[in-house]
């Protein structure tokens, strides 16, 4: 069975670390903005695990800043990234989106 997008980011990162993931991110694009069952994406999960370098590329590549989890009431990466104790990640995400915690698409 063929990886969904999320899963493809995530075996290329484990199996061939972050230029792998480069590189499949210029090959595959949509990568950068699928989403889960709970409309999390890439970053969101970046965000969370508090995986700095990961997010940069991610953002470097396209990644949507301003996506929010859960449709409109969900937050975005940087707020999963405080809520899960990684407020280091505020140094990656805030300078990318100064709304700080949502999207200003609502």
């Amino acid at each position: 069975m063929a990886q969904k997008p999320l899963q493809q980011a995530a075996t290329a990162l484990r199996d061939g670390g972050p230029e792998a993931l480069s590189r499949m991110l210029s090959r595959s694009p949509a990568v950068l903005t699928a989403r889960d069952n709970d409309g999390w994406t890439p970053l969101h999960t970046a965000g969370m695990a508090g995986h700095a370098d990961l997010a940069r590329r991610l953002i470097r590549a396209g990644a949507p800043v301003d996506a929010n989890a859960y449709g409109a009431e969900g937050g975005s990466a940087l707020s999963y990234a405080l809520f899960y104790a990684k407020p280091y990640m505020g140094e990656v995400l805030t300078p990318v989106y100064p709304d700080n915690l949502r999207s200003p698409r609502q």
